[in-house]
């Protein structure tokens, strides 16, 4: 069952049913979805969510989704490690730190958001779904976290994939993290270029897979 009303401007409050839009039509400001908290009361509990699958999809009733997930199955609960050093050095007795490392398949941090994105669009009807990369250079052979994530959560639900490089940034990705390794190339745009062509808004050349 979903609890999801619609979407709601975070700015001026209007409201639309529950479609592909992020910007509002009276202000331009962010719609967010809106739930019907009302209704969960009783339903959604800390031993219903503790009785749900070991990944973000415990918290299925409190995110946008219809039915069952598309892909990202195993994303999220990651485990906490014990960081006793890093607390001695702090002062902290007892601190704990979150390894999302351990994010399959993808072992990037981003891959719960990710995941709840391309499994609404899929349940939307897209059959492609896309992104920009900043193609930071400390990461693995230029490849944004974001755009990790993209590749391998897109590449477990069948999607295929679009990312958008800025200038400068090295057009790859990596088969170990993703699965596949995505067809890649540079728009010749800084970042904010290589977000307008991943979301349709200008020409250009683009990475698909």
């Amino acid at each position: 069952m979903s609890y999801v009303l619609g979407l709601k401007c975070k700015e001026c409050g209007h409201r639309v049913p529950v479609s592909p839009v992020h910007v509002c039509e009276q202000c331009f400001g962010p719609y967010e979805v809106e739930y019907d908290y009302a209704a969960m009361k009783g339903k959604v509990t800390r031993e219903s969510i503790a009785a749900g699958p070991k990944s973000l999809w415990r918290y299925k009733d409190l995110l946008p989704i219809e039915g069952e997930p598309k892909t990202g199955h195993f994303s999220g609960y990651t485990p906490f490690r014990k960081a006793e050093r890093l607390g001695k050095l702090l002062g902290c007795t007892d601190l704990w730190i979150k390894d999302d490392s351990c994010n399959y398949p993808t072992y990037s941090y981003k891959e719960r958001v990710v995941s709840v994105a391309i499994s609404k669009a899929i349940e939307f009807g897209f059959d492609t779904v896309g992104c920009a990369s900043t193609g930071h250079p400390i990461e693995l052979r230029g490849d944004s976290r974001t755009a990790l994530a993209w590749r391998g959560v897109a590449a477990m639900g069948g999607a295929r994939r679009c990312v958008a490089h800025r200038r400068g940034g090295r057009a790859s990705s990596s088969p170990r993290r993703t699965g596949r390794a995505g067809r890649a190339t540079r728009p010749g745009h800084g970042r904010g270029g290589a977000g307008r062509i991943a979301g349709g808004r200008r020409g250009g050349t683009r990475s698909v897979a």
